[in-house]
This record gives C-alpha cells, structure tokens and sequence, in this order.
C-alpha cells in the first residue's frame, strides 16, 4: 500500500511539473506578444511625431 501511493505521489509530482512547465511556456509567449505589439506602438508614435525622447 505504501509502495502505491509513493508511485501515486510521484506521478502527481511530475505532472504537476509538466503542468507548471506548459503555463510557464504559455505565459512567455503571451509576454512576447505584448512586447511585439509595444514595440510596434513605439514605431508608430515615433513615424507619427517624428521621433521622441525618453
């Protein structure tokens, strides 16, 4: 019995750090596309004012 619910607890373990893998994968990308898209914005307010300053 104790044999089963170690392997149950390692099986858990390990998808819950798959898990956390997928999310942190997915959280990445979602900040990647954020970081496209101000850049992006920058572009524009620079082509549209000329430049700026920071």
């Amino acid at each position: 019995m104790i044999g089963s619910i170690q392997a149950l607890s390692r099986y858990l373990g390990e998808g819950a750090t798959e898990l956390t893998a997928a999310v942190s994968a997915e959280s990445s990308q979602a900040i990647d596309a954020i970081s496209r898209s101000l850049e992006g914005y920058a572009m524009e307010i620079e082509q549209q004012t000329g430049g700026f300053r920071v």
